[in-house]
């Protein structure tokens, strides 16, 4: 048995449920929010950048067409993204099923900081 053909038989349907996943553009991220989309869920793609987050469910739409997906402009690394993100998905996807906090920076590549002023990863995987 495959990966694929045990993770369909082994996940139930979300049909009509809504799913937000943070970091969902890459990585753990993005193959949960495919997967949640081809169990028929409604996800919410929760990503730093417009750009990105089209990317992916560019992605997610190739492989799974009817696909219910949406997006949401998120930066871990930035509190007032943080409060605008809380308070779109409190109001626009109240009843939500899932919130899957996957987003996160490991090793970036300069020395960097939020715009709080603390060093990215302490930032965004920790204050974040």
């Amino acid at each position: 048995m495959t990966v694929e053909e045990y993770l369909n038989k082994s996940i139930n349907t979300v049909n009509g449920k809504t799913v937000i996943i943070t970091g969902a553009n890459s990585g753990i991220g993005f193959h949960t929010a495919e997967m949640v989309a081809r169990k028929g869920g409604h996800v919410v793609l929760a990503c730093r950048s417009k750009e990105k987050a089209l990317d992916a469910i560019n992605k997610i739409q190739l492989k799974t067409k009817d696909a219910k997906l949406d997006y949401i402009i998120y930066d871990q690394a930035s509190f007032l993204s943080i409060e605008a993100f809380v308070n779109e998905i409190t109001t626009k996807y109240a009843g939500f099923y899932a919130l899957l906090l996957n987003a996160g920076i490991l090793r970036p590549e300069k020395e960097t900081f939020t715009k709080e002023g603390f060093p990215l990863t302490v930032g965004t995987n920790f204050y974040g």
